[in-house]
């Protein structure tokens, strides 16, 4: 009798115990809170030890503890590592939600099955039948879900399998309209403002402690001094599902229209990129398109109006991740080599200035954004600094006629494409776009006008990934009456 009594005490304060870690622990594993999420492994640890005393007592050991350590041990390292074994292995990284409701499921079943062996063994009607356990395990999974899916994803949209209806169907030889773009109305007295954030990449313990509160301040000072019309962002926006919504909360809270780009990073820690871009399209202020299908996530046009007629256009493009074909034209396969705009990207970028060319009846000027740096930046800095051996002069200053017309520092290597795509020359060639801006690279900022193309590093925002605190802000685009752009730093002292 006093065996059954331990057996039921110990049933039970593990299954609360489980029970209440099963609520919290999805939500705390994808918000990666830390401390947290080490109380919750101790946990269920303790809650399985518990589990296998109550079973070995069950069983009629006389020296339950050796045996339930052991188990214990078992059960840490075979199920709460199938949370990594899942993500990483089987999904990539990719889909952290889908690991964590895999972890918690296996967690649940594993319950069951002691909750079954402890009752077998005892011969006791414990009031967790089986029916009530499958019960509750199933209220633990639902609340699980219900805290988790806000921080996480729609209902609607839970796979990639419905990708393609968000996409436009695109073929060069349809005719241009200015339908397929955004477009946005200067005011006739005065400037507009474009302010560009680059590579704010925080993950979620870092946007919910004081890097975010850090990168809040930074952004309301810039939006206070600066005034922008509309925020542009140069992709790598956040680390993780947690950080990318609280960017959007950020953002929206502004009221100002954005338009983002997607970086080689946008989707890692997230339920997959197609979530991240999904969300951004439904962001009411938040100007991004899927765009056309076939060249990644975010190919779109904003054009800049003034009295109804096109003055400047944005062109925001995707330059994907690292290069995974091996013919592809942005070279060589291997882990370090950055892939860039692709041929179809190209055939678009050609259709859409030609087209607003005959729209507006002449050239107008235009502005490339994107994450991952065109090769001609590397060979800008050399020509600008005559310093081909960058790891010798970090700091080599601008020479002749770069002196006076470059600024902005080169700390880093730099993640260009390993070789031109030719993007730089089809540029040249249509002679619309004078302003290249780019990310990707946190300790470069310079700016230099290069075969009558300024290509400019934007200005990082914040200490998310890495970054030097004197190079914090944004990058200011200023766009007059006649639609010229000029390109300026705004530091906010970190």
């Amino acid at each position: 009798m006093k065996d059954g009594k331990r057996v039921r005490a110990l049933a039970l304060i593990a299954s609360v115990l489980a029970l209440a870690m099963g609520c919290v622990y999805p939500i705390v594993y994808i918000k990666w809170i830390v401390p947290l999420y080490a109380v919750c492994v101790a946990a269920l640890a303790a809650a399985a030890l518990l589990l296998f005393l109550a079973l070995f007592t069950a069983g009629g050991k006389e020296k339950p503890f050796r045996p339930a350590l052991i188990g214990t041990a078992v059960y840490v390292v075979a199920l709460l590592g199938v949370t990594v074994l899942v993500n990483n292995a089987i999904f990539r990284g990719g889909l952290p939600w889908v690991s964590v409701l895999v972890n918690t499921v296996l967690h649940g079943v594993f319950w069951l099955i002691l909750l079954r062996l402890i009752r077998k063994r005892s011969g006791e009607a414990f009031v967790w039948k089986p029916l009530l356990c499958v019960l509750l395990i199933a209220a633990g999974l639902a609340v699980s879900f219900a805290v988790t899916a806000p921080y996480v994803v729609n209902i609607f949209p839970l796979g990639t399998w419905n990708e393609d209806k968000y996409f436009e169907d695109w073929s060069a030889e349809q005719p241009f309209s200015r339908e397929d773009c955004a477009e946005l109305e200067k005011d006739p007295d005065r400037d507009f403002v474009i302010l560009n954030l680059a590579d704010i990449q925080l993950n979620s313990d870092e946007a919910m402690g004081e890097a975010g509160a850090q990168v809040k301040a930074y952004t309301d000072r810039l939006v206070e001094e600066v005034k922008p019309d509309l925020i542009t962002l140069t992709g790598d926006n956040a680390w993780s599902s947690y950080a990318y919504l609280e960017l959007i909360k950020l953002l929206e809270s502004y009221g100002i229209p954005w338009a983002p780009v997607m970086g080689n990073h946008d989707g890692q820690g997230c339920p997959s990129e197609f979530w991240c871009a999904y969300k951004l399209a439904k962001a009411r202020h938040c100007l991004f398109r899927f765009g056309p299908k076939g060249m990644g996530y975010g190919n779109y046009i904003v054009n800049i109006t003034q009295n109804g007629e096109i003055v400047h256009t944005l062109f925001l493009m995707d330059t994907h991740s690292n290069i995974e074909e091996e013919n592809s034209i942005n070279g060589p396969v291997g882990n370090d080599n950055y892939d860039h705009l692709w041929p179809n990207q190209f055939d678009w970028y050609t259709w859409a200035l030609d087209g607003i060319t005959a729209t507006v009846g002449k050239p107008v000027e235009s502005t490339v954004i994107f994450h991952i740096p065109l090769y001609e930046y590397k060979t800008a800095w050399e020509t600008a600094t005559g310093v081909a051996d960058w790891e010798s002069n970090h700091d080599a200053p601008y020479t002749g006629e770069y002196a006076a017309t470059s600024f902005g520092v080169r700390h880093e290597f730099g993640g260009w494409a390993p070789q031109s795509n030719g993007f730089f020359d089809l540029i040249r060639e249509k002679g619309s776009t004078k302003n290249v801006l780019c990310g990707h690279d946190h300790v470069c900022d310079y700016s230099i006008p290069y075969q009558g193309v300024r290509l400019t590093y934007a200005l990082k925002m914040g200490p998310g990934c890495y970054w030097e605190p004197e190079l914090n802000g944004g990058t200011v685009i200023t766009v007059d009456g006649a639609g010229n752009a000029t390109v300026a730093h705004h530091f906010i002292p970190a």
